[in-house]
């Protein structure tokens, strides 16, 4: 690491091969690690079109230029701040190993308005209908699966939990009685949380395993014919099966997350509340889902007019 502290003419693609040394003997996550390949992959193929092959020509205007670029191509503001984290982390990286001069790398490259888009959410009846949409799928499987996938959905639709928090649920973490679960954040890096569900999940989950053969507390909750854990792609597959089959578009385990939030909301839970349910760290996050329900508000305020309850006659 001395060396390459000392060589200032490190070429561009060696310096990023090094950094991403340091991330993977830092233990990164192989999610992370697999994103910081990507980016920092990109960025230095995005240096080299602009003639830019060594680490010391790095500047804040070229993070700058990339960012834009993707942005030009349609990226999303959510997975440019990603990129932008990423790229930091390496541009910072090059400055305190001696590969590039010392920038004020955040101020030179500012954060990235995220897109606004509004959740996709399913109504009552649109939740109705694909609730009748999943029934089928407990007589068109052998049982085992449709009752797994009945309850996985249910669990989805009550507790608002991410697709990786989902799989990742093994049957101690469940506690049947008390209609919790304890899921795991290590993807967000954050601690374990506890979520809740309703009685009818509850139901569905013990039909689910009384089911199964492997009956052991520590195996994974969601089984496959072959007996090993539920992956996250089969999660989806599931899901959009399901939405086809119910006629519904656009449907994916994050709408029925946004589901969960917004019907939650709707019939009385607080903000705070749906914010300890989902695992956002800041309640700005959640408040997204509480403009969801504004219209509900206007209605039932629009309901209350005392003149309209009143009476009498115009003047």
């Amino acid at each position: 690491m001395e060396q390459l502290t000392k060589d200032m003419s490190l070429p561009a693609y060696e310096a990023a091969t090094a950094f991403l040394a340091t991330r993977y003997a830092s233990n990164c996550r192989p999610r992370t690690l697999d994103l910081y390949r990507r980016v920092v992959t990109k960025f230095v193929s995005h240096l080299g079109g602009m003639k830019i092959t060594r680490a010391r020509q790095v500047r804040p205007e070229h993070a700058l230029s990339y960012l834009s670029k993707r942005r030009q191509a349609g990226v999303s503001g959510g997975t440019l701040t990603i990129e932008r984290t990423t790229i930091l982390g390496f541009c910072r990286w090059l400055s305190r190993s001696g590969q590039a001069p010392e920038f004020p790398w955040s101020e030179a490259v500012p954060r990235i308005m995220r897109d606004v888009r509004t959740p996709r959410f399913l109504s009552e009846e649109e939740c109705r209908k694909f609730f009748a949409a999943v029934k089928h799928l407990v007589y068109r499987r052998e049982r085992v699966g449709g009752l797994r996938d009945v309850a996985m959905i249910a669990m989805l639709v009550d507790s608002g939990v991410r697709a990786g928090e989902l799989t990742a649920l093994r049957v101690y973490d469940l506690d049947l009685a008390d209609l919790s679960a304890t899921v795991s954040e290590d993807s967000k890096g954050r601690r374990d949380r506890t979520v809740t569900y309703s009685q009818r999940t509850a139901r569905l989950i013990r039909a689910y395993l009384r089911s199964r053969e492997d009956q052991s507390a520590d195996s994974p909750l969601w089984l496959t014919r072959r007996g090993t854990a539920l992956c996250r792609v089969r999660l989806f597959g599931i899901v959009r099966e399901v939405a086809k089959a119910a006629g519904l578009r656009d449907v994916n385990v994050r709408s029925l997350r946004h589901t969960a939030a917004t019907l939650r909301l709707r019939y009385g839970a607080t903000v705070t509340d749906v914010q300890r349910l989902l695992g956002h760290r800041r309640v700005e996050t959640t408040m997204l889902y509480a403009h969801l329900v504004d219209d509900d508000v206007r209605q039932r305020l629009r309901e209350s007019c005392p003149l309209d309850r009143i009476g009498g006659e115009d003047v």
